[in-house]
């Protein structure tokens, strides 16, 4: 049968598989985009070291290997045991942002680019996600669009140090106050 199948299989030629390469300027935004978010990750594992006490450096044995939808998740969880003692409103909405940035952000960076047919500075950019109803979604992307998310993500990182600064994280174990307030 082995044989029968590879005899079969082998009369087939294999299709051309070239490397996709889409335009400089859309893969060195892509490549920003990835850059920072790994940032946002660390972050985020950085402030689930604050809310459950744990050394941050050791922690990222745990949150090394988790994506940022489950760090958000882990937070929100750890969240709710604290909020009788304090209003964590804006660090709630800071997780949805994150949340919310993340979806396009895996959708750019795990989606399959296609570049035929599309003009100079766009791509077209298809996700599969089998959890929706719309399993595939194709869409154009400019470098308008790869642009706006970069800034979002580098605002979220600066509202991340403004309400870090405010309730004291991230911070080292053991020193008081966030890291964003010392120069060590």
């Amino acid at each position: 049968m082995g044989f029968f199948l590879i005899k079969f299989l082998g009369s087939f030629a294999m299709p051309e598989i070239a490397p996709t390469t889409i335009e400089d300027g859309l893969a060195a935004r892509l490549g920003q985009i990835v850059i920072s978010w790994a940032a946002v990750e660390e972050w985020l594992s950085h402030l689930l070291a604050v809310f459950i006490d744990a050394d941050p450096a050791g922690l990222t044995i745990l949150t090394g290997t988790a994506g940022a939808a489950t760090q958000i998740k882990w937070i929100q969880t750890v969240i709710t045991v604290f909020e009788h003692q304090t209003d964590f409103t804006e660090i709630k909405e800071l997780l949805i942002w994150a949340d919310d940035l993340r979806v396009d952000r895996n959708a750019l960076a795990h989606g399959t680019w296609d570049p035929t047919g599309c003009e100079p500075g766009t791509c077209s950019v298809t996700t599969y996600n089998w959890q929706k109803t719309e399993v595939m979604k194709t869409w154009l992307i400019t470098s308008s669009d790869l642009d706006e998310l970069l800034s979002g993500i580098h605002e979220w990182i600066r509202e991340y140090v403004r309400l870090g600064r405010k309730y004291a994280f991230p911070r080292v174990k053991g020193k008081p106050g966030s890291i964003f307030d010392h120069d060590d």
